[in-house]
């Protein structure tokens, strides 16, 4: 968003950055699940796998946004 801000981005290239980023990112958190066997954590203030998973959980509340 912020090169786009800065209009480093056009708006016709924002979907397949967010695509290529948003792939990079699963590749650094699986790497850290597999690194630090990282495991779900069913109570707060535990560190766990939902804490990683954040970004595709909001990627894909915002495709449901319009429905």
């Amino acid at each position: 968003m912020g090169l786009y801000k800065i209009k480093l981005l056009r708006r016709a290239d924002l979907v397949g950055t967010v695509n290529r980023v948003f792939e990079k990112y699963m590749d650094v958190v699986r790497r850290l699940q597999d690194r630090y066997q990282l495991q779900k954590v069913p109570w707060q203030g535990q560190w766990g796998l939902d804490d990683y998973q954040m970004l595709a959980y909001l990627f894909g509340a915002s495709q449901l946004v319009d429905s």
